[in-house]
């Protein structure tokens, strides 16, 4: 009788025991928005709170051309041309970017995938996407915003004359040198970009829609945000509408209010 028992409380401690054993699946981000709408400075928010590494096309670019390789000659020579990069190099360097084992936990996309080709990748890699985020916000808001950015170019760091201004006007916080407005943030170049962000990107969420209504579709869940609000009011948006699982592992550690 006693073995008999102690048969059954092992049946059933053996399989909780099995569970709280078991690697927590890798959590992946996608960041979907115009140009200036603020995806930069969301997944740093996500990435401070979740503590997953942000990855974007440029960085992982920048890297490549740093390297001495066959494909990184390639690269420079179609950029000295004027060439666009092609998808298939930009999803051959984003393979070897996420292989890497900083991103085992998962990572946060931003602006990545650009193209309707580029969805591929989340496929070819079997990397299911918990969240896509799409930032919605006007033509002309972007036109304004972009109008104030200011950056600071060996860093990266941007600023905005408005909504996030340098301790000393015109100067980098961290190393007190000069910051500068980029060429492409006038605004008829702007709305060139913005042209382009609609023909181009936009089908991604229509991608990412229709994998959601799939059986054994790649994302889980699409979350729209209005992002013509401040960091902390979207962010209150997000924790408040990404499901109670996703939204622990991004770091919203308590329910949101949202007015």
């Amino acid at each position: 009788m006693i073995l008999k028992l102690l048969t059954l409380m092992l049946s059933l401690l053996l399989p909780l025991c099995w569970a709280t054993d078991l690697p927590k699946s890798p959590t992946y981000i996608i960041l979907v928005g115009p140009p200036g709408s603020g995806k930069g400075t969301l997944s740093e928010k996500i990435a401070t709170e979740s503590q997953l590494p942000v990855i974007t096309t440029s960085q992982v670019l920048k890297r490549q051309l740093d390297a001495n390789t066959a494909q990184a000659k390639q690269i420079k020579q179609k950029m000295a041309a004027g060439e666009l990069i092609s998808d298939d190099t930009i999803l051959a360097v984003m393979k070897d970017e996420i292989a890497k084992p900083q991103y085992t936990n998962g990572a946060i996309f931003d602006g990545f995938p650009r193209t309707a080709s580029q969805t591929q990748f989340f496929e070819d890699n079997d990397l299911t996407v918990q969240m896509v985020v799409v930032l919605n916000i006007s033509d002309d808001e972007i036109v304004r915003r972009m109008q104030g950015r200011r950056v600071h170019g060996p860093s990266g760091r941007v600023y905005h004359v408005d909504n996030r201004p340098p301790v000393t006007p015109g100067v980098d916080d961290v190393t007190g040198e000069l910051l500068e407005q980029r060429a492409d943030d006038q605004p008829d170049i702007v709305r060139s970009r913005l042209t382009h962000y609609h023909s181009m990107t936009k089908p991604v969420i229509s991608w990412a829609n229709g994998e959601t209504m799939s059986v054994n579709g790649i994302v889980q869940q699409v979350i729209e945000l209005n992002a013509d609000q401040d960091l902390e009011q979207i962010w209150a948006s997000l924790c408040k509408k990404a499901p109670s699982q996703d939204a622990e592992s991004i770091g919203c550690h308590a329910p949101a209010e949202v007015s």
